[in-house]
């Protein structure tokens, strides 16, 4: 079962009032329980991202580093953790610290997730196609497939980082002055 289930599976864990209490409890390991993926690969993705990771200090002064020859002004970050400091389905998360001091997490996509992702969703519809083969469009079919559809769009929209980002800074601009760092 792929990430789609997971994120189902998860939700559900929150809904003890659909699913029996004792589903919901086992279910919500799915919750804190993710494995991390590999290091190596999230950390090629940050560089893929962002160009080098840390600060080389040149041999010579006057000198660039390798970023800066490759046309990056310079590396992003100062330090970043080695391992992640929190994991879930769609994304792990590193502790970065800016060049110019600042904390930051660095949260990595999940390899491969958004072709998993409309896998898990092409597998759900061919099922609901199926079941409407078999005992033919009912109101619970065309329910599932409004709740398959808004899950759909939510999840693709939860995977899209920039996203994110944009929607951070306009909460930034709303409510920053409330707001701790």
């Amino acid at each position: 079962l792929g990430p789609v289930f997971a994120k189902v599976a998860q939700t559900l864990a929150t809904r003890p009032d659909i699913v029996s209490r004792e589903l919901a409890k086992q279910l919500s390991a799915l919750q804190d329980g993710m494995a991390t993926f590999d290091d190596e690969v999230a950390l090629a993705t940050i560089r893929e991202e962002f160009g080098e990771l840390t600060r080389l200090v040149p041999d010579e002064p006057g000198t660039q580093s390798a970023s800066e020859e490759a046309g990056h002004k310079g590396p992003l970050f100062k330090s970043l953790s080695k391992r992640p400091i929190a994991a879930a389905s769609l994304a792990q998360v590193y502790k970065g610290t800016l060049t110019d001091g600042r904390e930051v997490a660095v949260k990595v996509q999940r390899p491969n997730l958004l072709q998993r992702v409309g896998l898990d969703f092409y597998v759900l519809r061919l099922v609901l196609a199926a079941v409407n083969t078999l005992v033919g469009i009912t109101r619970s079919t065309k329910i599932i497939q409004g709740v398959l559809d808004e899950v759909g769009d939510g999840l693709f929209a939860e995977l899209d980082f920039m996203l994110e980002a944009k929607n951070i800074e306009r909460f930034r601009e709303l409510y920053g002055a409330q707001c701790p760092d």
